[in-house]
């Protein structure tokens, strides 16, 4: 059975994340997903080398050039039912993020998997949240804090991290974000950009 659950107000239970996490994280090493922990999950591997005690779900972004299907499929053969988030933008459909979701009895953990665009005129990176009239929210980045990568070990796992990981969780939170908050941080980067025309994507499109 699943209940209801509220950002801000449930937490995911750890152990729980972490055996998800373990998991997922492979599936993407594997397959040489350009992707990196991200917002909450980043966070808390900075600040506490752990998950936050207020996280509601794990964070894990990727450069959208790399194909979604695959990652996809690979979750979906090793037995995960995984949800997809697509969003239409002038009539062209993106998967904008893949989740997972664990439950048993009242625990949970949550896992989502978000594309990210990158815009080079702009200097940004564009994830994609939704279109509003006619204009799309995006939660964007600046491009100079993910150009360079490190592995580190967290929960068991090899994974890739950005290597200016306190300025991107400076841009996320401001200057406090040291200091735990009661109900979770919030982040503090979206902005509304001009719709997405297929055929600038290719613009939009960090090449690898």
């Amino acid at each position: 059975m699943v209940f209801k659950v509220t950002r801000g107000a449930d937490r995911m239970n750890k152990e729980m994340a972490t055996e998800l996490f373990q998991k997922v994280i492979p599936i993407l090493n594997d397959l040489d997903v350009p992707y990196w922990i991200d917002y909450g999950t980043l966070l808390g591997f900075v600040r506490e080398n752990d998950f936050i005690d207020t996280d509601f779900d794990i964070d894990i972004s990727y450069n959208g050039v790399f194909d979604t299907v695959k990652i996809l499929k690979a979750l979906e053969q090793v037995g995960f039912e995984v949800v997809q988030d697509v969003i239409n933008v002038n009539g062209t459909e993106f998967i904008r993020k893949l989740a997972i979701n664990k439950w048993y009895k009242n625990k949970f953990a949550f896992l989502e998997i978000v594309s990210s665009f990158a815009h080079r005129k702009e200097g940004k990176m564009h994830k994609m949240i939704r279109m509003e009239d006619g204009k799309l929210l995006s939660a964007a980045t600046p491009i100079e804090y993910l150009k360079d990568f490190v592995i580190e070990d967290f929960k068991g796992c090899k994974i890739r991290v950005p290597k200016r990981s306190e300025d991107l969780i400076r841009f996320h939170y401001g200057e406090e974000w040291r200091t735990p908050v009661k109900n979770g941080p919030k982040s503090i980067s979206k902005t509304y950009v001009d719709p997405f025309m297929p055929v600038l994507l290719e613009d939009l499109i960090l090449s690898e």
